[in-house]
């Protein structure tokens, strides 16, 4: 599952028939089983979750009788990149991720406003 801001669907590159084709891509993509694109509306307002860097939180299989990987936060920045694995980083970055599932849209809200937005800008 991907959690998106609204703000960054809208805000168009340089060259608008690829953003609309990315954007069209993310609709597509959301109707595929194992695929969530969820979009954090701005209605939901500046949240304290917003201060959170962009990040992934990987969770690994077992593999045949080895235990699972830990789980593993992972955020990117200017520089390089963190990888975080103790457990009161996971339990914070859990929790961000836990308030953001609690504003985002619904997988078909999110898809109707992704749509709604590439009919914004072929409407113009």
């Amino acid at each position: 599952m991907a959690i998106v801001e609204e703000s960054v669907l809208r805000r168009p590159i340089a060259d608008e028939d690829a953003w609309l084709a990315q954007l069209a891509h993310l609709a597509n993509v959301n109707r595929l089983p194992s695929v969530s694109v969820r979009v954090l509306p701005t209605a939901a307002g500046l949240n304290w979750a917003a201060n959170a860097p962009s990040f992934n939180i990987f969770e690994f299989p077992a593999v045949g009788t080895r235990p699972p990987e830990p789980t593993t936060i992972y955020s990117e920045n200017m520089t390089g990149a963190i990888y975080l694995d103790k457990p009161a980083e996971l339990a914070a970055y859990h929790e961000i991720w836990r308030r953001l599932d609690e504003l985002a849209l619904g997988q078909e809200a999110s898809e109707d406003l992704i749509g709604a937005i590439i009919r914004e800008r072929v409407d113009d």
